[in-house]
């Protein structure tokens, strides 16, 4: 009713040339709309415009975001050829009265939708500082209901709603009547027709491909500035939204573990992260010996607690904001233990963070906690091994227990006992996400005395919540002075921190010193480490520098397991991974053996245990961070080092995601690709760690050695005496029988 009031057509539009010439305003229309909003938005955030970006490189992202533009700008307009311009031709008068009543209608759509999904890239840029990207599916498997309101309540989802009715009517009724009208008469000589014929498909060509080069665009080519944030740009938020769909889908697929490695294999993959001989799966590439612990001289924790703080971001502890006052608490604590400054998290949520830790696992993009495997401990999985030394293995969430299936995946993955906000105060305590932090620690520090009279060690995993929206503490009641912050914050204009935000922060630091200090004085022998989920998002600048927003704190404290000894974390930077082997090394006896994708932080730097290319790297976040804190977005063209050490970089965290992604889709087994590298290195032994070889190359000489001619997937072959299951015999044996082996693929890996 709406559309139709705005959009009047008389009888004479009604033929192919006025219609065709509608297509060409819809086509402007759409194209001027995302103009308009791309220039807008850089205009919004043009404080991160890196200093040295160039006019040009504005212009450049621009002209290059209206190629992507006129893709769906065309993809929109070829709706309405098919179904108006075309049926003009062919069908009789009497149906032709609802073409403009269809085309109305499609404006309204495009023009809401367009809004919308405009307002929505802003406000999501907003808080995640990215378009759309993997973050927004793991917001599928979240609290729905909690989300809601944190929607309604924090993000002003009510006045967005109010800005996109406004701005879409706005839009129809200014446009409306412009639009119903076309430029092109019913009737046209006879070169007009020939023109505009060869213009219309000329315009659809390059519209299509977003231009008339040898190829049409693809993703890669929203990358031609070296301004991060100008690249953002380039994509409209329907090509985002696409791209970030269809990379989820591809990852989940079965064919997933090609986003990874390609066509390369899942056990060049492990030669490459873990650095060893082949081995028959990936449980026996994970397997490690324990070196008994370096600090402790003998002594074992009693209790463990492995705090993951909720948004706790590390830059709050740096020195320039010291007068911010909102990290006393756990700088403290990092000053009389180990403190790891260069750390990162292993996602950009709480989920995908939280279970890479409970796993053991990197996050592959997969949902973990959703899989059939995750039904069963993985060899990894963090309880499983502190049972295996004795301990009662608890979890401890601040939140509800059916969140991303919580209570099931940690039961799963061997924990004895989960609690949740309903174990700890009745439902009229808590907010949407659950329970306060102060409840929170008093009911483990009463659970924990239970456990202590009965002489029962325990592992503790404890998640918090109350930094986090809706940010409904009573901080004057807590002894916080929002007003002086206030006031701090006025240096500070620009930045998303608020003195409500930053109080949180504040209080969620303040229980913590206390119930550290508390549990450390009341029950002997308890080891700490304290981490965060994931980065806030939430600073006093506008333009975080790149460690502000990616790095989280890890701080290792127990006098009675430290010794008080100071280790140096200089040379060393980590990631949630490496939290898990730390903690057991500094449980488990000498000789204890346990598997882990991390690496003990405390270890020898040349120890021969250690993962990756060397200690010196964190991953996880999409990062890699390294001990000076300087920080590799693994999404990004930027570098660390040489260009050559940044893309060595890239693949170790390629081949890390690659190993989860397939033991928690397909298991530990190799899925019975035959391999023929053993006889190859043995013959070449410097060919294993050539650093000058393509880390994900198996070298062109194997194909000599081995000789074998491939084969199609899953084909049941007779085995000739010169091959095996994995070793490559140099001469015919005849005397071997031939034996059947069930192979998905013979031959060398592409």
């Amino acid at each position: 009713m709406v559309f139709g009031a705005l959009m009047t057509f008389d009888n004479e539009s009604k033929s192919f040339w006025p219609q065709i010439s509608l297509d060409l305003k819809l086509w402007v229309y759409i194209l001027s709309l995302f103009q308009c909003y791309r220039l807008l938005f850089i205009a919004l955030f043009s404080t991160q415009i890196a200093s040295s970006t160039s006019y040009f490189e504005i212009i450049q992202s621009v002209l290059q975001g209206l190629r992507f533009d006129s893709i769906w700008a065309s993809s929109f307009v070829f709706v309405t050829l098919i179904t108006c311009s075309l049926p003009t031709l062919c069908l009789p008068q009497r149906f032709l009265i609802y073409i403009p009543k269809w085309r109305s209608l499609w404006f309204g759509i495009l023009t809401i939708a367009t809004v919308s999904i405009c307002v929505i890239n802003y406000v999501y840029y907003k808080e995640y500082n990215d378009t759309f990207n993997e973050i927004l599916f793991g917001l599928l498997f979240d609290d729905t209901q909690a989300i809601f309101k944190t929607l309604i309540f924090e993000y002003h989802f009510i006045e967005y709603i109010i800005l996109i009715s406004l701005l879409s009517f706005a839009l129809l009724k200014f446009f409306g009547n412009w639009f119903a009208k076309p430029f092109l008469p019913n009737t046209l000589t006879l070169t007009y027709p020939k023109f505009c014929s060869l213009a219309l498909i000329i315009l659809l060509v390059a519209g299509f491909r977003g231009g008339l080069g040898p190829r049409p665009m693809q993703y890669r080519d929203a990358g031609v500035t070296t301004d991060t944030f100008l690249n953002k740009t380039i994509l409209p938020p329907f090509a985002s939204l696409r791209y970030a769909i269809k990379k989820h889908n591809t990852i989940n697929s079965a064919d997933g573990i090609k986003e990874w490695l390609g066509n390369q294999s899942i056990q060049t993959a492990a030669e490459i992260y873990f650095k060893k001989p082949p081995q028959k799966n990936l449980d026996d590439y994970m397997k490690r010996v324990s070196q008994g612990s370096v600090v402790s001289e003998g002594v074992r924790p009693r209790h463990i607690f492995l705090i993951v703080m909720e948004s706790y971001d590390a830059w709050p502890l740096l020195p320039q904001y010291n007068h911010l006052e909102i990290a006393k608490e756990l700088k403290a604590l990092a000053a009389e233990g180990i403190y790891f400054k260069a750390f990162v998290s292993a996602g950009e949520l709480t989920m995908p963070s939280l279970a890479p830790i409970i796993t053991g696992l990197p996050d592959a993009k997969i949902a973990s906690n959703y899989q059939p495997s995750s039904k069963h401990p993985f060899p990894t999985a963090l309880a499983s091994n502190f049972k295996k030394l004795g301990y009662k293995t608890q979890l401890f969430y601040g939140g509800f227990l059916t969140w991303e299936r919580i209570e099931d995946f940690a039961k799963n993955q061997d924990f004895d006992v989960v609690y949740g906000a309903p174990h700890i105060a009745n439902w009229l305590s808590t907010n949407e996400w659950g329970i306060d932090d102060a409840s929170l620690f008093d009911f483990i520090s009463t659970t924990i005395a239970k456990d202590n009279n009965n002489n029962t060690p325990t592992f503790n995993l404890i998640m918090s919540t109350s930094n986090h929206p809706p940010f409904s503490i009573d901080l004057k009641k807590m002894g916080f002075d929002e007003e002086k912050m206030k006031q701090i914050l006025k240096n500070y204009p620009n930045g998303r921190a608020t003195a409500k935000t930053l109080g949180h922060f504040w209080y969620a630091d303040k229980v913590l010193g206390q119930f550290v200090r508390k549990i450390s004085k009341d029950i002997p022998k308890s080891l700490f480490a304290i981490t965060g989920d994931h980065p806030s998002r939430r600073h006093v600048l506008l333009n975080m520098p790149s460690y502000d927003a990616s790095a989280v704190p890890l701080v290792l404290y127990g006098p009675d397991i430290l010794s008080n000894k100071k280790i140096s974390t200089n040379n060393v930077a980590g990631g949630h991974l490496d939290i898990a082997p730390t903690l057991l090394e500094l449980a488990a006896p000498k000789g204890f053996s346990y598997h882990s994708m991390g690496r003990n932080l405390l270890a020898d730097h040349d120890s021969t245990e250690t993962a990756f290319m060397s200690p010196l790297i964190g991953f996880g976040n999409e990062r890699i961070i390294l001990p000076n804190c300087q920080v590799l977005s693994l999404s990004g063209k930027e570098t660390v080092g040489s260009p050559e050490y940044s893309e060595q970089l890239r693949a170790y965290y390629r081949a890390a995601t690659a190993i989860a992604w397939w033991r928690i889709k397909k298991g530990p087994d190799f899925g019975g690709q035959v391999f023929f590298q053993d006889r190859f290195f043995k013959t070449y032994p410097e060919k294993r760690l050539d650093p000058q070889r393509d880390p994900f190359q198996i070298p062109a000489e194997i194909k000599k050695v081995a000789g074998i001619v491939k084969t199609h997937a899953q084909t049941i072959l007779l085995a000739i005496p010169q091959r095996t299951a994995d070793k490559v015999c140099m001469e015919p044996t005849p005397t071997i029988e031939p034996v059947i082996v069930c192979v998905v693929e013979t031959g060398i890996p592409k």
